[in-house]
């Protein structure tokens, strides 16, 4: 169950957003239930796809995860033919910062009150 992603598709605009929060993949627990999964978005992805916006904004909210998942991600939306924006708030760290390299150039946006985690 995956009650954290959501995909809002408004084709008169030509821009998909997709709102991504909690853990990245499948985790052994889960205090909230907020787990965004590869298998849970390649779905809404390819309905991205069909619906051929112009533009992605991808939110990102999220300590991390299973990095298999995040590349498979990060790999679905970069096959999309759109000009894709991340976003990032709160606190966005390991896995999610897969995700969050997926923007094109010039289009990797942080909030000023956000937390960025890389590993070394």
């Amino acid at each position: 169950m995956v009650n954290n992603v959501k995909i809002n598709i408004d084709n008169s605009a030509g821009v998909a957003t997709i709102d991504i929060e909690g853990v990245i993949g499948t985790p052994s627990y889960s205090e909230d239930d907020k787990v965004a999964t590869y298998n849970a978005l390649k779905g809404k992805i390819a309905e991205i796809g069909k619906a051929n916006p112009r533009k992605v904004v991808v939110n990102i909210r999220s300590t991390g995860g299973d990095v298999n998942d995040a590349l498979l991600i990060y790999d679905a939306l970069q096959g999309l033919d759109a000009r894709i924006t991340t976003r990032c708030y709160g606190y966005t760290a390991s896995a999610a910062t897969i995700i969050a390299q997926a923007a094109n150039e010039g289009c990797r946006e942080i909030s000023t009150n956000a937390m960025y985690l890389i590993h070394k």
